[in-house]
C-alpha cells in the first residue's frame, strides 16, 4: 500500500508558490503651482524599475517584488526627490512627489502652468560650465567621476564654515555653492535620463554608495542636494 501511494505521488503536480508583487503608482507635480510634470523619469533604485510621468503627471511601476527600495524622481530645473519604500505583502503603494523649482548661478527657471498634453514646462538656460559638462558625460564612469568631483568640492566649500549661519552670511560662498549644485543637478538629470538604472550598478569605476554618502554628508551640513 505504501509503495502504491509513493508511486501515485510521482504523478501529482504540486503548484509552486508564486512570488507576490505589487504596483507602485503616484503623481509628480510642481510644488508651487500644483501643475503636473510630464516626462519626468522615476527610478526604483534596487531594481530595474523605471517609469516616465504621463500627461497628467502620473507614473506606474508594475510587478515590484518584496524588498526595500529608494524611489527617485529627477527633472531638469527642479530639485530631485527620493523616498524609501518597504514593499511587503500584496498591497499596492501610492507615492506622490512635489518638486521645487531651483534657481542657481547660470540658471533661469520660468514655469508656466499649462493643461492638456503640455503640462508644466520650463525654460532652462544652461551656463557655459553646465553645457560643457553635458558633453563630457558620455559613460557611466564619467558620470560617477563628475558627480564625485562636484560633490567633493561642495563638501570642502561648506566645511570652511563652522555652522550653516556663518556659511549663509558669506554671499560669495553661497553663490559658489549654488553654481556647484547647478552642475550637480545637470549631471544628475543628464546621467539618469541617459543611462537609467545602470547608474545604480556597482563596478570598478562606479560606486553609487560613495555618492549617496557624500550627499548624506552635505545634507547633514545643511546643504540640500
Amino acid at each position: 500500500m505504501i509503495r502504491r501511494i509513493l508511486w501515485l505521488m510521482l504523478f501529482v503536480s504540486v503548484p509552486l508558490a508564486e512570488a507576490q508583487t505589487v504596483r507602485i503608482t503616484g503623481m509628480v507635480q510642481d510644488a508651487q503651482l500644483g501643475a503636473p510634470i510630464i516626462g519626468a523619469p522615476v527610478y526604483l533604485v534596487g531594481s530595474s524599475g523605471l517609469a516616465v510621468t504621463k500627461e497628467n503627471g502620473q507614473f506606474a511601476l508594475q510587478d515590484v517584488q518584496a524588498g526595500t527600495y529608494i524611489l527617485t524622481v529627477v527633472y531638469e530645473g527642479y530639485s530631485s526627490e527620493s523616498d524609501t519604500l518597504v514593499v511587503s505583502g500584496d498591497a499596492d503603494i501610492e507615492n506622490n512627489f512635489s518638486l521645487h523649482p531651483v534657481r542657481a548661478a547660470g540658471e533661469e527657471v520660468a514655469i508656466r502652468p499649462q493643461t492638456g498634453d503640455q503640462g508644466a514646462k520650463q525654460n532652462f538656460v544652461l551656463s557655459p560650465d553646465q553645457d560643457s559638462l553635458r558633453s563630457e558625460l558620455k559613460t557611466v564612469c564619467a558620470c560617477f567621476e563628475s558627480a564625485v568631483g562636484i560633490l567633493n568640492d561642495a563638501v570642502l566649500l561648506r566645511k570652511k564654515y563652522e555652522n550653516i549661519e556663518q556659511y549663509q552670511r558669506d554671499r560669495e560662498a553661497v553663490e559658489q555653492m549654488n553654481a556647484l549644485l547647478a552642475l550637480w543637478r545637470t549631471a544628475q538629470y543628464h546621467c539618469l535620463t541617459e543611462f537609467g538604472t545602470e547608474l545604480f550598478l556597482e563596478s570598478a569605476c562606479n560606486r553609487p554608495d560613495e555618492i549617496s554618502d557624500m550627499r548624506g554628508k552635505l545634507n547633514s551640513l545643511g546643504i540640500d542636494t
